[in-house]
């Protein structure tokens, strides 16, 4: 597999993390929740009986980000030489963020204090370099 094709699985995975983790979200928010279920009619159940439900649910949730991220930091270990060959400091920080730290790109543009559509194209230019140096 190479680098390009490495970068892809990662925001692959990377949206699948970002999906289980609104996931996981919602399913805390539920077992907490004292009006019922989430579509706030009331239901038999009982409180105790959400809370272990969705406690259940969220703990695999849980174990589902962990491979999640297993996979990732699998991945990582193949693009770190490439990410740290690249001589531009943005782009290096920008991908290290991204695939190390598995941040959000509009978290990035924050950070790096640019818009999120251009954190894009710095992120598109680095992996571009990547693949081209390292091919």
């Amino acid at each position: 597999m190479n680098i390009a094709e490495v970068v892809a699985e990662m925001d692959a995975l990377l949206g699948m993390r970002r999906r289980l983790l609104e996931s996981l979200e919602r399913a805390r928010n539920a077992g907490a929740s004292t009006s019922g279920a989430m579509d706030g009619l009331p239901h038999a159940k009982p409180q105790e009986y959400r809370v272990e439900k969705y406690g259940t649910l969220a703990a695999s949730i849980v174990d589902e980000i962990k491979s999640v991220d297993n996979m990732l930091k699998g991945d990582w270990e193949r693009v770190r030489k490439p990410i740290l060959s690249i001589p531009n400091v943005v782009q290096k920080k920008a991908l290290t963020l991204r695939y190390m730290e598995f941040m959000p790109v509009a978290k990035i543009a924050a950070e790096v204090g640019y818009s999120r559509r251009h954190m894009y194209r710095v992120l598109d230019e680095a992996i571009e370099k990547m693949t081209h140096n390292n091919t």
